[in-house]
């Protein structure tokens, strides 16, 4: 099966190759993707600009949804045909304080898609059952994809933080997931949303404002001025 794949450390090393198809044990799934997302972490991979540890060769993507194409023998949550998004931590210990305790994104043992594991920027992807979660009828494959970033907005606006009807929230860079906050946090209720941005946001500030954004700033001019309106 073709498969995007990163295969050395110099700038610009990622090319399309033949890889093979995954063999899926007795407590795994294989996942016929059907829609996969680019992170900006998979830029910065193809770049060589990454800070994290990686395997080579990798095949690159983490964000991503598809269709159940095989269950292994000892699964019996999952059956074949049924639309499912996947997490990206394709491995993990299992027996850490962090696994223990529900919180196994932070596992010190946690292989993920795209940096340890192979990714979804291919056909086939074998997965553990725990990370799946069924995609609603009504949900398509290129929304479904974008589960695992509004899920870290989630987390950040709803799990980690109590957000009171009515309050000022900022945030801190209008990329993708800045976006997806903005969303979340005027779901959540807040009251004035401010986006703060670089030179280079000019676009993605406009999108901001499109998506509720009541100010959006712009960190390389003099910010003080805007906060006697921030607070009306």
């Amino acid at each position: 099966m073709k498969a995007i794949v990163k295969y050395g450390r110099t700038d610009g090393d990622v090319e399309v190759r033949d890889v093979a198809e995954p063999a899926i044990g007795p407590e795994q799934v294989l996942l016929d993707v059907k829609a996969a997302s680019v992170c900006g972490s998979d830029i910065h991979m193809w770049r060589e600009h990454q800070s994290w540890e990686i395997k080579l060769p990798l095949v690159l993507g983490h964000e991503f949804c598809g269709v159940v194409a095989q269950v292994g023998e000892r699964v019996s949550s999952f059956k074949v045909g049924e639309r499912v998004a996947c997490e990206t931590a394709a491995a993990v210990c299992g027996e850490c304080v962090y696994c223990l305790s529900g919180n196994y994104n932070l596992c010190p043992h946690r292989q993920g898609y795209g940096a340890l594991a192979d990714g979804a920027f291919t056909r086939y992807v074998a997965a553990r059952p725990q990370i799946l979660h069924r995609i609603p009828a009504n949900v398509p494959f290129e929304h479904a994809a974008l589960t695992e970033p509004i899920c870290v907005a989630y987390n950040a606006l709803v799990e980690k933080t109590t957000i009171k009807p009515g309050e000022l929230v900022v945030i801190q860079g209008p990329g993708p997931i800045g976006a997806m906050a903005l969303q979340i946090a005027r779901l959540r209720g807040a009251g004035t949303l401010v986006v703060l941005g670089t030179d280079a946001d000019k676009h993605r500030m406009e999108v901001a404002e499109e998506l509720g954004a009541h100010h959006v700033i712009v960190m390389s001019h003099d910010i003080v001025s805007h906060f006697p309106t921030m607070l009306i």
